[in-house]
């Protein structure tokens, strides 16, 4: 009887232990998702305050073209070109600057469930051998 209570008590507490280690996992794994959102949304946000930004620069600049006439449209004409032309590299490097964060940002995730998973295998294999352990000494 005395050594089924015991059995019985460090099954118990190595129960006990490898839910307190879950809890644990499952926190940081919380954690990191809530880096991971913040990351994401702190890079969609800049993004899209650039974009606005180049929109509203280029909104100006469409204003101050039209306000040329005459013997200048020719000239405005070549000017406005050139100068969407280089919004629209802006605006291309927005692109390619957000689908960068954007890729980094979940890169990031991946790593972290990574990270996590391993952590998790870990306090899994752990807890297996502990268990086979407490079956050899208990025979």
């Amino acid at each position: 009887k005395i050594a089924r209570g015991t059995e019985y008590k460090m099954r118990e507490q190595f129960e006990q232990k490898r839910e307190k280690e879950r809890a644990e996992v499952k926190a940081r794994e919380e954690q990191h998702q809530k880096e991971a959102m913040t990351t994401i949304n702190e890079a969609n946000r800049s993004v899209m305050e650039m974009k606005d930004k180049a929109h509203a620069d280029i909104a100006k600049l469409q204003m101050e073209n039209q306000k040329n006439v005459g013997e200048l449209m020719k000239e405005n004409l070549k000017t406005m070109e050139a100068k969407d032309a280089a919004n629209a590299e802006k605006l291309e490097k927005l692109t390619d600057t957000y689908l960068s964060q954007v890729k980094d940002a979940q890169d990031l995730a991946k790593q972290r469930e990574d990270a996590l998973y391993l952590e998790r295998s870990g306090v899994d294999e752990k807890y297996r051998r502990d268990m086979e352990n407490m079956n050899k000494m208990s025979k």
